[in-house]
Order: C-alpha cells, then structure tokens, then sequence
C-alpha cells in the first residue's frame, strides 16, 4: 500500500513538472529591455541639415582688397563680391609651393600698400591639406603636411608676368611662397569692383598683427533672431557616453542635471540653458594623432556628431593662454554663427571645443538653436579712426599691442525666444589675452577692466 502510494506521488510530480516546463516554453515572458551600450556614432541627431562639411565652416572671415596706392576694401561673407574672390580662389593653381625667408617687413609692406591683390583671412590656423581636401586651394604637387594658413597674399610683382602666393601660418610664422594662375579676368572684375566699395585702413605692426578698418562711417544692418529650445536634450547627452547603462545621475539644487560615467561628465544647466561636456580622463590618457584627421576636422566631427548646428557657422580659433606645458596640444575652438556676413557672439548661439592632443576635453552648447533672423533699421557705424581714438584714452588696452579688430553682432539676453543683435567692435590683444569691446554705434564701452560685459539690460 505505501509503495502504491509512492508511485502515485512521484507520477503526480512528474506530471505537474512536465506541466509547468511546458508553461515555460509555450508562454513568453514580459520584461522590461535594460540598455544596451550606446555609442556616439549612431545616437546623436541624425538630421542631416544640422551637419556641416569643412568648407561651409572653414571660409575666410574677411577678404581684403588691396587697391595699391595705400587703399584697401574689405569684403565679408554674404557679399556677392565675397562669393566671387572665394571662386577666383578655387579657380586659381598653386605651383612649386616651398618654405621662404625672403619675405620681411619692408618686403610685405610694399605687397600690401602698393601692388593690388587680395588678403584671405582665417579666423584659425587652417590646416592647407584640408582646405586642398575640400576644394578651397588646388596645389599641383604634394604640400608639407605641415603646413597651416591664417593669411593668404595673392599679388603679382611689377616686373613679373606671374602670380604669387605669400602664406603666412603656423605659431612659428613660418612662410610658404608659391607660383600662381590666376583668372586674369575675374580679378580685373573683382579689383574694379572693389573701387566702388567703402575705403578701409591698414593698422598694425607687422605681417601677423594687422587689421583694417574703414576711414569713414559705414551703414550696417541692425538684426534680431528668433531661438528656439532644442527637444533632443536627452540623445544629445546620452551620445557622450560610450554606455549610457553605465552612468549615474545627480540633482543639483537649482534643477540642473550632472550625468557621469567616472571617465565624462555632462551638466545640463537649468537657468543658463548650457549644456557642458568634460572629458575628464582626456588629461591621464596618451592620446595618439590620427593620420590624416586635423584638430579642426576633429572639432567639426565631434560637434557634428553632438547636435550639429542650425544657421551658418564659421570656425574660430581662440588665443588664450595656458597652464599646459605643451601648448602645441591645446587647441580651443569656437564654431559661431554669422548673420550678415559678421560673427554672431553669445553663449546661446556658439559651440564651443577645447581639444587636448587632439581629443576632445570639453564642449559647451546652448539647448537653444537659430530658428531665423529679422532684420530691423540701418544704422551707422563709428569709424576706424574714431575707434582708435577711443582705445587710445583706455587704460586697459594698448593700440600698439592690438593684433585684431573686427566688427560682430553681440546678441542679447532672449526674450520670448527672440533675442536682438547689437553691433559692436571686438578689440584684441593677444600677448596677454586682453579684449575690449565697444558699441559700433555709440563707442559706449560695453567690457570692463574685469572682463564683465556691461550694458546689456
């Protein structure tokens, strides 16, 4: 009876068992999927209008126009003039480009006061290769590696038959010179129409620290744009993050948001609308250069890869001073939006890099993005001489240390995503990373001593 009994109990459990793994097999189960590693790559913005490719950023931010006789012009983007000196240049073939000493302070001086050409100026050391890369320049032979330009000089002797090409680049002003064909045509078109155009002013020392300005007041078109709050705040952020499953999140008092993995940070600012990245193991690590891939094009890459742009930006190097022993590996760069063929300046519209041995350490960019801008009255600007006379009762800055100036539309605090444009003069003193900055109506200074902005209520 009791082994009956047994066997009835061993029948039933195997029975249940057979039941319950049938269960199992039959019956999918519901869950929740956990995250799986998400890379840059592929989890950024996707929309292709937010990308933009080398040449659209790498353009010169102004073209001079040497007349001879001591006259000058200068052209900006969005001039129907700009655009055909850009063609005259992609159109142009630089021959038997080579390292050059012959070209001093007396030489340069007589290219840019009394022979006519054209002055191409970066706002960064742009790396030659990639501009050739990308169409910009044609060389006809291999060029150095090396070799970077932030001014380019076109002109032609009076006792020669051929163009050349004076290029000034790198932070050891090392010098290129090369033989050029030129369309004869376009630039005899382009010198004539640069005689009808405002007439500016050399001022400066030297080949690497001139600028120009115009004699006489100038009108100039006053701006507002709209901005509007970007809605992929969250890819944006994960896309820092080589596994975002991996990473932590803190609260800070005021609402903004840190996220960080240990080896990158990202703080979403709740008042400030700033998103900032930091690559905080960037300083321990060896980074090893790419072949091929320029701290420029890596810029481009890492923000295109990162929100991308909205608007029209051009790439700007910034000069600052250091604490790394290795400066030659610092490289800050800013990516600003032009409207009017002049630099927009402001947190809310700039993308910001710093990049250490060519990775990326740190990137700041607003949560906001350029919807469109409305133009407003025309107003008249100060000129270049009333300008310097202004510096020149400053005690903070130097006229004979200046190394840039240029005009730029300095944007407002946004009200109801509409954020208006003033027009102002950016005066810089690299030797020792001072700037001032003036209203281009006015003269009012609008920098103080300590590097507050001041009159933006």
């Amino acid at each position: 009876m009791r082994e009956r009994l047994k066997n009835v109990v061993l029948t039933a459990l195997v029975l249940i068992s057979l039941l319950l793994s049938l269960g199992i097999w039959s019956i999918a189960p519901q869950y929740e999927s956990i995250n799986e590693p998400q890379y840059a790559s592929n989890i950024g913005v996707s929309d292709p209008s937010f990308y933009r490719t080398f040449q659209s950023v790498a353009s010169p931010r102004e073209i001079v126009l040497h007349l001879g006789e001591q006259k000058h012009t200068v052209l900006v983007p969005d001039l129907p003039d700009y655009e055909n000196a850009m063609t005259l240049l992609q159109k142009s073939t630089f021959l038997d480009t080579q390292l050059t000493n012959d070209y001093g302070e007396t030489e340069w001086r007589k290219i840019v006061d009394e022979i006519p050409g054209l002055q191409f100026n970066f706002d960064s050391y742009m790396p030659a290769q990639s501009l050739a890369d990308n169409g910009m320049i044609k060389f006809n032979t291999q060029i150095d590696p090396q070799m970077q330009i932030r001014s380019l000089y076109l002109f032609r002797m009076p006792e020669e038959n051929d163009f050349r090409a004076l290029i000034y680049g790198g932070g050891d002003a090392r010098m290129y010179l090369a033989r050029v064909e030129v369309p004869k045509d376009r630039l005899a078109a382009l010198m004539e129409a640069g005689k009808k155009l405002p007439e500016y002013g050399m001022f400066g020392q030297s080949l690497n620290k001139n600028f120009y300005l115009p004699l006489n007041r100038i009108p100039l078109q006053n701006y507002a744009i709209e901005l509007n709050i970007e809605t992929h705040n969250q890819r944006l952020v994960d896309s820092f993050f080589l596994d975002n499953s991996l990473t932590s999140r803190v609260l800070e008092k005021d609402g903004s948001q840190i996220v960080t993995d240990g080896n990158r940070s990202v703080r979403v600012g709740a008042l400030d609308k700033i998103i900032e990245y930091r690559n905080l193991a960037v300083d321990r690590t060896s980074v090893r250069k790419p072949d091929g891939e320029y701290e420029e094009v890596r810029a481009l890459n890492f923000a295109n890869e990162h929100g991308g742009f909205s608007g029209n930006v051009f790439l700007h190097e910034v000069e600052t001073s250091t604490g790394h022993s290795d400066t030659n590996s610092v490289h800050d760069f800013e990516f600003r939006l032009y409207q009017n063929g002049l630099p927009v300046l402001g947190d809310l519209t700039t993308v910001g890099l710093s990049l250490y041995r060519n990775d990326v350490a740190q990137m700041s960019r607003s949560e906001y993005s350029f919807v469109k801008a409305y133009s407003d009255k025309v107003v008249q600007i100060i000129s270049g001489p009333e300008l310097l006379k202004i510096i020149e009762g400053s005690v903070w800055l130097d006229r004979n240390r200046i190394t840039n100036v240029y005009l730029a539309y300095l944007q407002r605090a946004p009200r109801d995503g509409i954020a208006a444009l003033r027009p102002v003069w950016v005066v810089e003193q690299t030797p020792d990373a001072r700037m001032g900055m003036y209203d281009a109506v006015t003269g009012e200074r609008l920098r103080s001593e300590e590097g507050m902005l001041l009159g933006l209520e």
